[in-house]
C-alpha cells in the first residue's frame, strides 16, 4: 500500500477561509497511523511517496505527461496504452 507523503501539506494547500478550516482539522499524521496498524495486521507492507506526478505517471511503463489524463476520471497512457480509472493509477 502507497500513502503520500503529506509533509508540509498545510503550507502547500492554501485556499478559502473554510478549506483551511477544513485542512487544519485534518490529523495526517493519525490516519497514517490508522492504516500502519492496519497493513501490518493484514501483512501488508506501508511505503510513503512523493505525490509530485503521481496522477499523470502510467503504472505500466512510467511515462509522465500532462497528456496522459486528458479528463479528470480517466487515465490512458499516451506511450504504452495503459488506461484505468485515475483513482486507481497514483502510484
Amino acid at each position: 500500500m502507497a500513502l503520500e507523503n503529506l509533509l508540509g501539506i498545510r503550507e502547500r494547500a492554501k485556499g478559502s477561509k473554510k478549506f483551511n478550516r477544513m485542512m487544519s482539522g485534518w490529523n495526517f499524521k493519525e490516519l497514517a497511523s490508522f492504516i500502519e496498524y492496519k497493513a501490518a495486521l493484514a501483512g501488508v507492507p506501508v511505503i510513503y511517496v512523493d505525490p509530485k506526478e503521481t496522477s499523470k505517471t502510467c503504472p505500466k511503463c512510467g511515462n509522465a505527461s500532462r497528456y496522459n489524463r486528458k479528463t479528470q476520471g480517466w487515465f490512458k497512457c499516451i506511450k504504452c496504452g495503459y488506461q484505468s480509472d485515475a483513482d486507481r493509477v497514483g502510484q
